[in-house]
């Protein structure tokens, strides 16, 4: 569980989901993705990164077939995979 509490936490955060969002409004302007969905983008995008990060923090790539050596290549690759598909 994240402590907003600790010092630059909630800020960070903060400036992580407006980036987040300014990202997928400019996609959306842009025609690349529906503009009524971005609060489902932003959510997705964010679960999405956090699982890959926690599936690392907990040994999980091996399990799933993958080196744990290339856990930080391998998550780029699929939040690129994801932010291929979301343009569509």
């Amino acid at each position: 569980m994240i402590d907003f509490d600790s010092p630059g936490i909630r800020e960070r955060n903060d400036r992580l989901r407006t980036t987040m969002r300014q990202l997928m409004e400019a996609a959306a302007q842009q025609g690349r993705l529906r503009s009524g969905e971005i609060d489902r983008y932003v959510l997705g995008l964010r679960a999405l990164a956090y699982g890959l990060a926690r599936m690392h923090i907990d040994g999980q790539f091996a399990s799933w077939g993958q080196n744990p050596d290339e856990a930080l290549d391998e998550s780029l690759r699929v939040l690129e995979l994801f932010v291929r598909v979301i343009q569509v």
